[in-house]
């Protein structure tokens, strides 16, 4: 399904197009507050009034008027260019504006990863950047790719938006396999780490600049830059450059110029790292207000779990090129599937002790630092190696027999001294086991 916008000629293939025009293939469109010119009642009519074909609405959208999503028709192979199935040929339909808002209304910016595999060099020297990834992001998903540096999150992304191609796999979005389609044409918005924003544009021009490439007038262009700028709180700052904001600023402009767009699915890669903490702690409620109003697809990497922790509704855990587990944020917390996620997700992260360490069993046990409590009697022996009083909280850094153990307690807490000899013992509820071989999850 492809977003009709102001101008767009609707319509299939070999029915007039001139060199040059754009052009929607037949098959399903979004009107996005337009009138297509011909089109009445869900009728298309040829030019002397006669009724070329019929579009029967798909899920119209009640709740914003002018909005509806319509099929004009499946084209067939085996049918002439320019027909319907191998009859009714569609005349060309031009979408006129009628207005234009921040609000969506499709349900097709679902993006759907089979068996993905990215290998860069050859023979011995090939590097699994990602591989085989299989991954379904919802429509409307705020879904986080987390993991390390090097782990494959950032090419995985890149090829959803073209930047980079499968050495194997298929990548869809929608119902449409989009492998060999263009960048421009996959109806992605990339939002980079580094801004990528054009420092002799004003930040009016930058905004702009998407919908100037598609030919769209010069006062519909301004009109939805304002808009865009102003649910960003960058109105003031339309006629300044980028060398005169700070980060975060700039940042947003790359967030406005990603959002004129309107594409099916927004890409982010790492947009808050260069930012302080303070800022990037404001900016990441920013985004999650975008979602909310957008309520469009967004896929974000990050290495940063409180990131992940706070802003997706879906998280998807990588490491070494290679899908380690895929939940929400809670879940992927409270019941991680790998040794990985469990030490890669919290702060601090999980312990996880050797077999026969914990508890009388062949499985790695981990717990939770918060989940760990002292005891009077039995439980493991630990020596008290450190104490670190963050005001809120206070940690213990214990030793175990080699091994290093984490507590986190209340800042209220009596807290024992350096050397003290402690026993800290776990519910059944708060005690995770791992295959020692495998480091995947073994009990329920």
């Amino acid at each position: 399904m492809r977003q009709v916008g102001a101008g767009d000629l609707v319509g299939p293939v070999g029915t007039g197009i001139e060199p040059g025009q754009r052009h929607l293939d037949v098959g399903e469109v979004l009107l996005d507050l337009v009138e297509i010119e011909g089109l009445v009642g869900g009728v298309a009519h040829r030019p002397d009034g006669t009724v070329a074909a019929r579009a029967a609405p798909l899920a119209p959208c009640p709740a914003i008027p002018g909005r509806a999503r319509f099929r004009y028709g499946e084209y067939s192979q085996r049918a002439r260019p320019g027909s319907v199935g191998a009859t009714s040929v569609l005349p060309i339909l031009t979408a006129r504006p009628i207005g234009w808002g921040m609000t969506y209304c499709s349900s097709v910016a679902q993006v759907r990863l089979e068996h993905i595999t990215k290998s860069f060099g050859d023979g011995a020297e090939a590097v699994k950047a990602v591989d085989d990834v299989t991954l379904d992001i919802e429509d409307r998903d705020f879904m986080i790719l987390l993991g390390p540096s090097g782990c494959g999150k950032s090419t995985l992304l890149r090829m959803v938006a073209g930047l980079e191609t499968p050495t194997s796999g298929d990548i869809y979005i929608g119902n449409t396999r989009v492998n060999d389609i263009e960048p421009k044409l996959r109806d992605v918005a990339m939002v980079f780490q580094s801004y990528a924003l054009y420092p002799h544009k004003t930040v009016q021009a930058n905004i702009e600049f998407p919908l100037k490439v598609r030919g769209v007038s010069k006062p519909d262009r301004a009109a939805q830059a304002t808009t865009a700028a102003d649910a960003l709180g960058l109105v003031e700052y339309m006629d300044r450059k980028p060398g005169q904001l700070s980060g975060g600023q700039r940042q947003r402009v790359a967030l406005a110029r990603a959002i004129v767009r309107q594409p099916a699915v927004f890409c982010m890669d790492e947009p808050l790292s260069n930012l302080d903490a303070k800022l990037r702690g404001e900016t990441r409620a920013e985004l999650v207000d975008l979602h909310r109003r957008l309520d469009a697809t967004i896929i974000y990497v990050t290495h940063d779990q409180v990131e992940a922790m706070t802003m997706g509704t879906r998280v998807a855990v990588m490491n070494r090129g290679q899908l380690q587990q895929i939940g929400t944020p809670q879940q992927v917390y409270a019941k991680p599937e790998t040794v990985f996620v469990a030490t890669f997700i919290g702060t601090p992260p999980m312990n996880v002790m050797p077999a026969g360490l914990f508890e009388r069993s062949d499985a790695l046990v981990g717990v939770r630092p918060e989940h760990l409590e002292i005891t009077s009697n039995g439980g493991l022996p630990v020596t008290v190696r450190m104490v670190e009083q963050l005001g809120h909280e206070t940690l213990l850094i214990c030793d175990a027999a080699g091994t290093r153990v984490v507590v986190r307690q209340d800042a209220e807490a009596d807290v024992p001294s350096i050397d003290a000899e402690i026993h800290l013992d776990a519910t059944e509820a708060h005690r995770h086991r791992f295959d020692p071989l495998t480091e995947r999850r073994v009990d329920g």
